[in-house]
């Protein structure tokens, strides 16, 4: 069995797409359907992500309380600044 390490880390601007999707443990799960899709939108556009702060991506799932199986998923890049980006890159 796997066991998860805790890792602290400091806040990060992150850069990307956001998405609306349901848990893969509703009944409704959208999550192969969004986060993919997420992913593929963000690729052919990293180099538009200015002050990137590293080479790696993250994917960020953003919970809200009551929220029913229904989450946001962040697909996108840690930047230093936060600058303005064109066409839904939040």
């Amino acid at each position: 069995m796997l066991t998860p390490d805790l890792v602290t880390e400091p806040p990060r601007t992150v850069i990307g797409f956001k998405g609306r999707f349901m848990s893969a443990l509703s009944p409704e799960a959208n999550n192969l359907d969004v986060i993919p899709k997420l992913w593929a939108r963000l690729f052919p556009r990293m180099s538009e992500i200015q002050a990137s702060e590293t080479e790696f991506s993250l994917g960020v799932i953003i919970t809200e309380p009551n929220c029913d199986g229904e989450l946001d998923y962040l697909a996108g890049r840690p930047v230093t600044v936060r600058s303005v980006h064109g066409n839904r890159l939040v």
